[in-house]
């Protein structure tokens, strides 16, 4: 079962996060899923590898059992949805928004009462050459956020790419599609500079997230 977080002071106290910690080990049959629907276990029988049908069915499950202590039901009753651009949300209003992330070990779920929260992890994983980690700050950074930033070595480059994702699911919006709309700058104190000259656009908010060594992760938010 997820464990609870601690919030950055900076974040609303409406916010909660957990983590998830993944057992590779244990076999699939094995597993406590009764809680997920016949379309979640047809959704993680489609991963090709056991790490992502785990990854995808325990945080499914942790996200219910959250969902449901606050909703006052059983986790098989809660009823999930998506916005046009994917991101999971509840069926019927009135309960928390959420959001989540996993990468390698770990997952991430952020609850939030009243506002809308996003959040990302990233594993730093293999070493990336020089040129891979160009290429992919070409791929996620708009030309003004590289220039700011310069020669990004992968912790730099791992801080933007959380702080941008988390930004982006805060807004509920596509992420690829957004890229280079959305820009993020961290600061040393853990905060993020996020600006996107949207006047259709809410102000976003977002911190740097401490977690496992290794990986990256950030916490975003809209105020109402």
């Amino acid at each position: 079962m997820p464990r609870r977080l601690a919030t950055p002071e900076q974040a609303p106290p409406q916010i909660a996060l957990w983590q998830v910690d993944f057992d590779f080990t244990q076999p699939i049959a094995t597993r406590d899923w009764h809680c997920l629907s016949q379309d979640e276990l047809v959704h993680a029988a489609r991963y090709r590898h056991l790490q992502d049908r785990v990854r995808y069915g325990e945080m499914r499950v942790a996200l219910r059992h959250l969902l449901a202590s606050r909703l006052g039901c059983a986790p098989q009753c809660v009823r999930l949805a998506s916005n046009a651009y994917g991101k999971p949300c509840l069926a019927t209003p009135g309960g928390p928004a959420f959001n989540q992330s996993h990468a390698g070990q770990a997952g991430l779920l952020a609850l939030a009462d009243g506002l809308q929260v996003g959040i990302d992890i990233e594993s730093a994983g293999r070493v990336l050459a020089a040129d891979e980690l160009d290429a992919m700050a070409a791929q996620m950074l708009g030309p003004r956020e590289r220039e700011r930033a310069g020669r990004l070595d992968a912790e730099g480059f791992l801080q933007r790419w959380v702080g941008k994702e988390a930004a982006l699911k805060a807004l509920g919006l596509g992420i690829a599609r957004h890229l280079h709309t959305l820009e993020v700058c961290p600061h040393d104190d853990g905060r993020y500079t996020v600006m996107h000259g949207r006047p259709d656009w809410p102000q976003v908010q977002a911190h740097r997230l401490e977690t496992l060594p290794g990986y990256a992760a950030a916490l975003a938010w809209i105020q109402p």
